[in-house]
């Protein structure tokens, strides 16, 4: 009957409500204990500005070699759903103290608007290019390195999505 009908509505209604505040609540955590561990001279201004925004979310995150001016260097990527932030990280072997990270870069909703990735496979004389993938935005450009062919493309998809939902 129509008054059940409603009623099992409206329960629905609640009950997708407490799933979207206790993802929201798991994604602010996720970015305090970030803020926690972000070091160097600009980790104050991160701290800030990444618990700003009870919207970010943290879409994916890893490691990828980073194509330098000299050397590729490893380098730690947030990618949230409106920014992504290129860390340096210190890792301590024996697992006593957290990893510690040292934003060098952030990439903006508005930077990364006008992105284009493309993938390197088929670059001919170039080391590990089928674990390459270019990443171009409004003035800056980079070469990212994946551990394998499936995180390359791992990374490519949720770049893709992220941009997409901006």
């Amino acid at each position: 009957d129509a008054a059940e009908t409603a009623e099992a509505r409206a329960e629905a209604e609640r009950e997708a409500a407490a799933a979207a505040e206790a993802e929201m609540q798991r994604n602010m955590a996720e970015i305090a204990q970030l803020a926690q561990v972000l070091t160097g001279k600009e980790a104050k201004k991160y701290q800030k500005k990444l618990s700003s925004s009870t919207e970010r979310k943290i879409v994916k995150r890893g490691v990828l070699r980073k194509q330098g001016d000299v050397k590729i260097s490893p380098r730690y990527f947030f990618l949230f759903n409106d920014l992504m932030l290129f860390c340096r990280f210190n890792e301590d072997k024996k697992k006593k103290k957290p990893t510690t990270y040292e934003p060098r870069k952030e990439l903006s909703a508005e930077q990364l608007r006008g992105s284009t990735l493309k993938v390197l496979a088929a670059e001919p004389d170039m080391k590990d290019k089928e674990l390459a993938f270019e990443m171009k935005t409004p003035g800056y450009e980079t070469t990212l390195y994946a551990a394998s062919v499936a995180e390359r493309e791992e990374w490519i998809v949720a770049l893709k999505d992220m941009l997409t939902g901006l």
